[in-house]
């Protein structure tokens, strides 16, 4: 990617470090915890450039990290979770905090961590987590899946730069990047105010991609083939990407929020009809509604 005032930009990365998967296969959190919710499609595993980390995402928010050394990681504010009996009371007075007891573990305090996550989760990440039910991962058969979230392509790029997710399509063995917007987001209604505006998003993102696509295919072909390897699974590599980021608009909670977003998309549609073009997906009240061949024929093969 170049150098910028004599730094070099890391180049997108999604490898991990030699002999990490099979550590990672034999770690308790894993084997016992973290397998069965991305089995269910409750927890999205992926792969981080930077420190050759898996991330682990639930409910939106990263559950836990785990790097070349062989430790997990997580944020502090989900980390500190007590030891609770069913008929614990839920307030302690501050004479009884030092009988708190905390986990000495998170394969022990996995649930009660996943407890604390969930007090933090934000409507649109949450939201959009619903779909990661087709997530690559995850035993429900689908044609389309949820391949990685969260997608930057330099560190650089300030975390509103951030892709929401990446669709691939197992069939045609390519890959599609998306910008989720809730119906409410500023960005959608001030769609062509400079920089935010969702029309330079896009923009924005399709010359990231243009500029990194060998790149990017050949991190996700390495990408696919690291997940095979850990979850025993046979998905096809990438072989091509759509250079066209597709746009999602979703959890409109009213008919009269509904009929409101469809006139802002409306007119985007209209003063930007060619750049738009492909891109929109048809809305989506609640993501958890999704169906596998709305993934296929409606988001891949169908966009407005």
């Amino acid at each position: 990617m170049g150098t910028s005032k004599g730094r070099s930009t890391p180049t997108f990365s999604r490898e991990l470090a030699d002999g990490q998967v099979e550590t990672l296969k034999r770690e308790p959190l894993f084997e016992d915890r973290l397998l069965g919710d991305i089995k269910r499609g409750v927890v999205l595993p992926t792969i981080r450039g930077r420190g050759s980390q898996v991330s682990f995402y639930y409910a939106g928010q990263k559950l836990f990290g785990y790097l070349p050394s062989g430790e997990f990681l997580t944020n502090v504010k989900f980390a500190f979770a007590a030891k609770r009996q069913p008929r614990d009371p839920d307030y302690v007075t501050e004479k009884k905090m030092g009988t708190i007891e905390p986990f000495e573990s998170f394969v022990d305090g996995y649930e009660a961590i996943k407890g604390n996550v969930d007090l933090h989760r934000t409507r649109e990440r949450g939201g959009l987590s619903a779909m990661w039910t087709y997530s690559h991962a995850s035993d429900i058969e689908s044609d389309v899946v949820v391949l990685d979230i969260e997608v930057t392509f330099s560190d650089r790029a300030a975390s509103r730069d951030a892709i929401d997710f990446v669709l691939l399509d197992k069939r045609n063995q390519r890959l599609t990047f998306f910008e989720a917007k809730r119906w409410d987001d500023p960005r959608l209604r001030a769609f062509d105010a400079k920089p935010h505006g969702v029309i330079w998003q896009l923009q924005r993102y399709d010359s990231q991609l243009d500029k990194n696509y060998r790149r990017i295919l050949s991190q996700y072909g390495k990408y696919v083939r690291t997940m095979n390897s850990l979850f025993g699974q046979s998905l096809p590599e990438p072989t091509a990407i759509d250079r066209r980021v597709g746009l999602f608009v979703f959890e409109y909670g009213s008919r009269g929020a509904e009929l409101k977003v469809k006139r802002h998309i409306n007119e985007m549609m209209v003063r930007y009809g060619s750049e738009m073009s492909g891109r929109l997906t048809p809305m989506i009240k609640d993501p958890a509604g999704i169906k596998p061949s709305t993934l296929r024929d409606k988001w891949l093969r169908g966009r407005a």
